[in-house]
């Protein structure tokens, strides 16, 4: 039995996993990785508040919305640019699209949500309802 069909398939696959391990330990293109910003949720007294750590987000590439007791928050970061004489090695910083849902409690009052986007950091603050029931 000839070994030589044996070799170049094993070189083939010694290349490939070396590529990938180049790639990898670099960083590589994390496109593919979904993006989920992180997120504190506090309640006040008189309001809920969320805040989302979106650096690189700007305002019209965010959509935030209330259907019932769903706020669903939801944009892009768009990917950094490069030049064509520029190769990126590391690359951490997740872009793409991401969304976000929230169950609101049964006194939060979607109509009245404020929102701003400050220094990378998204706060939506919810009034509670007044006359809201005993938890």
């Amino acid at each position: 039995m000839s070994r030589e069909p044996f070799l170049p398939s094993f070189r083939h696959e010694i290349d490939r996993l070396f590529d990938t391990l180049v790639h990898t330990a670099w960083g590589g293109c994390r496109e593919a990785t979904p993006w989920k910003p992180a997120c504190d949720v506090v309640e006040a007294p008189d309001r809920y508040a969320i805040e989302l750590d979106l650096p690189g987000v700007r305002t019209a590439d965010l959509s935030i919305t209330a259907e019932g007791r769903t706020l669903r928050v939801e944009g892009v970061r768009q990917k950094a640019r490069r030049r064509d004489t520029e190769y990126h090695h590391v690359m951490e910083r997740t872009c793409g699209r991401f969304v976000r849902t929230f169950q609101l409690p049964a006194d939060a009052d979607p109509g009245g949500i404020h929102a701003r986007l400050e220094e990378g950091v998204l706060t939506l603050e919810i009034p509670r309802r007044e006359n809201r029931s005993e938890r």
